[in-house]
């Protein structure tokens, strides 16, 4: 994850990710684009194992992958575990990973 550049930003970043755990929808489009700024590492790291995980339409850089770094989706991306095609996943964990991306397809267009 990215180094926030003081101490401010950092309890400002853990306050987002608070907020995740109990509505995600509830955080501003500035306050979503700031956590997922912050948790750059993350997007990267999930959102290029997502593209082989569900169906199309394919998921693109704009899908906030960074999502399922953090504690909200903590039990989803455990699921997934070291998965890397669709067929590694249990039935279970695919559809839920599936509605997790259909549902959140739009989140920082929002």
């Amino acid at each position: 994850m990215a180094q926030p550049a003081n101490s401010a930003e950092a309890r400002a970043i853990t306050d987002l990710i608070r907020l995740l755990e109990f509505d995600p929808w509830s955080l501003t489009p500035a306050e979503r684009f700031e956590l997922r700024s912050a948790l750059g590492e993350a997007q990267t790291r999930w959102l290029s194992r997502i593209v082989d995980l569900v169906e199309p339409p394919v998921v693109d850089d704009a899908f906030p992958a960074f999502l399922l770094g953090t504690p909200a989706f903590a039990d989803l991306a455990d699921g997934i575990g070291d998965a890397h095609e669709a067929c590694e996943l249990g039935t279970a964990t695919a559809d839920r990973l599936q509605r997790f991306v259909d549902r959140y397809r739009g989140y920082l267009a929002a």
